[in-house]
């Protein structure tokens, strides 16, 4: 692992793959994991498909037996990543949410993240899920210390933002999703500045505010959105909202 992040030492991503695949012969599963990944994506060695997908299904494997002794939550949580994109083993939507719960109840935010998205996606999620992944992404959302999971942070509002906007899996409410959106674009999220933008812009559902929604297409706009890139764009050359600057 040191050698494959250049940590202590000079990156060696061919010695990286020699130790991995070494350490995964003696039936390490996150070596597995790793040999697997680098054969799928050519790093430190050739590309195989089918010694990827031989090693992820050893992975899963070892994962399996690791967590019915560790409980651990890293370890539910990839097996549940692994369950939910059919990595290493069949997809399988219900036990990846009983991996993630799992996680979620030792206190793994990215496992509690992960299961909300899920409950979300459903088209008819249970009522009891629904409130316990809503709830979540507000405590998420609303916590101060949650420094080190910016990303995190940020998707949380994010999506939050959009619920709230959208008004189909909770009751519509402007005022709350700017304020979440807001606080997600404050983290530099680059579709709540693109959704910011937009409302600010089209004056469908709160009072037009073209400077605003300048200032956050350009910010979604200069981290590669394209959505943003086109609407600033246009509104540049229809100079209905702002000088016209072909």
């Amino acid at each position: 692992a040191l050698y494959h992040r250049g940590q202590g030492v000079e990156q060696d991503l061919g010695k990286a793959f020699e130790l991995y695949l070494k350490s995964a012969k003696q039936g390490f599963p996150y070596a597995d994991f790793e040999v697997a990944k680098m054969y799928r994506d050519g790093i430190g060695t050739d590309k195989d498909e089918s010694k990827s997908v031989q090693h992820f299904k050893k992975a899963f494997q070892g994962f399996e037996l690791l967590e019915k002794s560790s409980h651990d939550d890293k370890i539910q949580y990839r097996l549940g990543w692994m369950l939910q994109n059919g990595i290493g083993t069949d997809q399988d939507i219900p036990r990846a949410k009983e991996y993630y719960a799992k996680s979620e109840k030792l206190g793994n935010i990215f496992s509690g993240f992960a299961l909300a998205k899920l409950i979300l996606k459903e088209e008819n999620p249970k009522p009891e899920e629904l409130q316990k992944a809503i709830e979540f992404l507000r405590s998420v959302a609303d916590s101060d210390d949650a420094s080190e999971f910016k990303s995190i942070k940020s998707s949380a509002t994010y999506l939050l933002g959009k619920l709230f906007l959208d008004g189909k899996v909770v009751l519509k409410d402007i005022s709350q999703a700017i304020r979440y959106l807001t606080m997600s674009a404050e983290e530099n999220n680059e579709w709540a500045s693109y959704q910011l933008g937009k409302l600010f812009l089209l004056e469908k559902e709160i009072t037009k505010d073209t400077d605003q929604a300048v200032q956050y297409l350009t910010a979604s706009s200069e981290q590669g959105n394209q959505f943003a890139q086109y609407l600033l764009g246009k509104t540049y050359l229809l100079g209905k909202d702002v000088s016209r600057d072909r």
